[in-house]
Formats: structure tokens, C-alpha cells, sequence
């Protein structure tokens, strides 16, 4: 398998000052280096606050990295601008953790997921619709969910929304963070056999972001584990 993501030596510091200019530090990932291949799903584990999250926001570009690279595809990730970085955006999708908060409660269904995919021009407008009707029916999301709004939902229906809004720009990478964390136990199985599912349909390249092992062992072909700002493989 070729590498999709390579990450070299990767480093993030914040630093705070208070009302009185006092400066803080706080430095979360202090030496990461790990690769995705194309097509794998790559774990990765630490309990909270250890990084896990901000290692998301590097890839998807949501935030600067203090030192290190990033590769995608061999692309320095820190030059990727302008048009670039807009591919990029529809290259690499996330799903978050809070179903609840991730969804604009005042916008339907199809609108919610429709807006992205006509943004990037995934269909024509005259198919656009019937696109998205598509997507969430290949989610086992219903059909009269289109013209609801997300607060009608449960938990679990709102993140198979989620998970169809980011499936509809057709992506290549996807990061899951935390996915059914926020979820009831009775539907959580549910959503990672529909993520593992559309990843062997779609060929996706994945990084699943969990602090439960079973569920990293159960979606994931190996597992790193970030403690005290550095990273080490586990056994799947």
C-alpha cells in the first residue's frame, strides 16, 4: 500500500497569557510521527486532553503546527493554499463527536447537506437532489428525513446524517473523532458498522480517533497511542 498521510516529527505548543500578561505553555503533542497508508484505518488512541483531537485539526488544516511536517499524497501540508487547500477540504472530511452540535439545528436535512455538495459542484443542479437523496439512503437515513430538521432526530440518526454530509463530497481521507462516544451503547454498533462499511465501499482511508480499545480494535487495521505528547504503535 502507498502512504496517504505521513506526519515527521510533528509538534504543537499554545500559549496563553493571562490578564496580567503572565505566559503559559502548553504543549500537547511534543514529538508524533506516524503514516496512514491509502485505504487503511489507523487508530488513534490516549485519554483525554493527550492530543488526539489537535492531531485532527493539524490534518485537516484547522489549525498551524508549531514544528514538524505533514505530507499528503507528498504534498507539504503548510503549502497548500488557495484553490489547493479547497480540493483538500473536499478531499478530507471529519465526523465529530456530538451529533447534537455538529448539525445547524435551524437548517433541513437536505439543505444541510445539499449546501456543501453544490458549494464544491459534486452534482449538477438539476440532479442535486436526487444526489442527496442518494447519500442518505445509502446511510439508512430515511427519505422523509430530507425536509426535517436535525432536532427531530435521535442521537444516532443525527450522526448517520453527519456521516452522510461528509460521505457526499465523495472523500478520500475521513476522520472519525470520537464518533459514538456521545452515543447510547444500544446504537453505537450501528454507527461502526456503517462507518466500516462505507470505507470498504468507498475505499476510504481512515483515522479513527477513540479512547475505548475495543472499538479501535474493532474498526482498525493497527493502533498508535499518543502519551505525554508522544506516539507509540499498539497491536490491533
Amino acid at each position: 500500500m502507498s502512504e496517504f498521510i505521513v506526519v515527521e516529527n510533528l509538534k504543537k505548543k499554545y500559549v496563553n497569557r493571562n490578564c496580567l500578561g503572565r505566559k503559559t505553555i502548553y504543549e500537547p503533542i511534543k514529538s508524533v510521527s506516524f503514516c496512514i497508508n491509502k485505504g487503511e484505518c489507523l487508530g488513534l488512541a490516549g485519554a483525554s486532553g493527550c492530543g488526539k483531537s489537535t492531531i485532527a485539526k493539524i490534518l485537516l488544516k484547522l489549525t498551524d503546527i508549531t514544528s514538524g511536517k505533514v505530507y499528503i499524497e507528498g504534498m507539504d501540508l503548510e503549502n497548500i493554499k488557495g484553490k489547493v487547500l479547497k480540493d483538500y477540504r473536499k478531499k478530507c472530511q471529519m465526523v465529530f463527536q456530538d451529533p447534537y452540535s455538529s448539525l445547524t439545528p435551524v437548517i433541513r436535512v437536505g439543505d444541510l447537506i445539499k449546501e456543501a455538495v453544490s458549494f464544491h459542484k459534486i452534482s449538477d443542479k438539476s440532479n442535486v437532489e436526487n444526489y442527496v437523496k442518494e447519500i442518505m439512503k445509502s446511510c439508512d437515513i430515511d427519505k422523509e428525513a430530507y425536509n426535517k430538521f436535525p432536532n427531530e432526530f435521535s442521537g444516532g440518526q443525527r450522526q448517520r446524517i453527519a456521516i452522510a454530509r461528509a460521505l457526499s463530497l465523495k472523500p478520500e481521507f475521513l476522520i472519525a473523532d470520537e464518533p459514538v462516544s456521545a452515543l447510547d451503547p444500544s446504537v453505537q454498533a450501528q454507527i461502526l458498522n456503517l462507518l466500516k462499511k462505507k470505507k470498504e465501499e468507498e475505499n476510504l482511508t481512515l483515522l479513527f480517533i477513540s479512547h475505548d480499545m475495543d472499538v479501535l480494535k474493532f474498526m482498525c487495521d493497527r493502533i498508535i497511542e499518543i502519551r505525554n505528547g508522544v506516539a507509540q504503535s499498539l497491536n490491533p
